[in-house]
């Protein structure tokens, strides 16, 4: 609604943070949004690096607790591997742009050394209290919460689930009256048994609404209403082997952590 309709609109946005003379680093390579982040950086005078140019990520292993991953910098592969304590596959691509900022800040004279970023890293979610990205909150059943709410990011989600093994996946969902609701919803799988919820915030869209909208895509489930209800009888409907996901918002995810 505020940002655009095509990533180059949304990027010229975004771009509003690059300040004079003030090093700037872009995450990603877009053939799209490049031109523009470089056009805003050339006329600031800002020195620009993509992330994605200068480091490689490879996942070695996945757990519940996090990522466990090698790191290729400009062709030279790191000696020993980094474990990322956020699970999110989609991390994959943060971290580049994580250890290229480091970089910046290692030029520009800070003491930042090796095994501070290993530690740092490592204990990401202790360090800065960063919550609800693909956080296992229980096991037996397994709760996962994400703060998903658009159509890359519930992508990312949904790709990750698929790589679980479960019996039956149970989902807890509301949005945002504001975010393209029918788009999402059918990325969403329908082999699931759904419960729509609404997070205590004006900006939420209203559950029967969300149900309405879900059931035009076919998606099945029920109305809830409130957040953690929804969650409560996600539980006692599901057996030990079963996946509760939580997401569609950073709000409703706020409300089971």
């Amino acid at each position: 609604e505020l940002l655009g309709d095509t990533l180059a609109k949304i990027a010229y946005e975004k771009a509003g943070i690059i300040k004079q003379r003030v090093p700037v680093v872009i995450g990603r390579h877009h053939p799209e949004t490049a031109p523009v982040f470089e056009k805003v950086a050339n006329e600031k005078n800002a020195p620009l690096q993509f992330a994605s140019k200068n480091y490689k990520i490879q996942l070695v292993d996945k757990r519940n607790e996090g990522l466990i991953v090698s790191v290729t910098k400009n062709d030279t592969q790191w000696p020993e591997v980094l474990t990322f304590n956020l699970g999110g596959l989609y991390q994959l691509e943060n971290i580049p742009t994580v250890l290229n900022t480091i970089d910046v800040l290692v030029e520009k004279g800070l003491a930042i050394h090796e095994h501070q970023v290993y530690k740092g890293l490592k204990h990401i979610q202790q360090f800065t209290g960063l919550r609800g990205r693909w956080e296992v909150l229980a096991q037996r059943p397994m709760v996962i919460c994400d703060v998903c709410h658009n159509e890359a990011g519930v992508q990312h989600a949904i790709q990750q689930l698929k790589t679980l093994d479960y019996d039956h996946l149970h989902i807890v969902w509301g949005m945002m009256k504001d975010k393209e609701t029918k788009a999402v919803l059918k990325l969403l799988p329908r082999k699931a048994h759904y419960y729509f919820c609404e997070a205590d915030v004006p900006r939420a869209m209203p559950t029967k609404k969300l149900a309405k909208e879900a059931t035009d895509v076919g998606l099945q489930g029920k109305v809830v209403g409130n957040v953690k209800e929804a969650l409560q009888q996600a539980r006692n409907n599901a057996g030990e082997r079963d996946v509760i996901f939580v997401g569609g918002s950073i709000f409703v995810v706020a409300e089971v952590l």
